[in-house]
């Protein structure tokens, strides 16, 4: 059976879809980095180091882009 990509159906995901499919710690630092929070109010938030932050906040927003781009995860 083909997939509904795969028959020419375009799938679309919207913003908040994507970010509910982000791990937890992923989908909450941008969260919080949209309400304007600064690295170290969202690392004492998440209890995760300060340091560790750009890297955090990197990844989140990578792996956001890639389920806006394709939403069936097939790269």
């Amino acid at each position: 059976m083909r997939s509904p990509a795969a028959a020419g159906t375009v799938l679309t995901v919207n913003a908040d879809d994507a970010r509910a499919a982000l791990p937890e710690v992923y989908a909450e630092a941008l969260r919080l980095r949209d309400q304007g929070l600064d690295q170290e109010e969202i690392a004492a938030r998440l209890r995760v180091p300060a340091s560790a932050m750009t890297s955090l906040l990197w990844l989140a927003s990578a792996k956001l882009s890639t389920l806006l781009a394709d939403p069936t995860g097939a790269g």
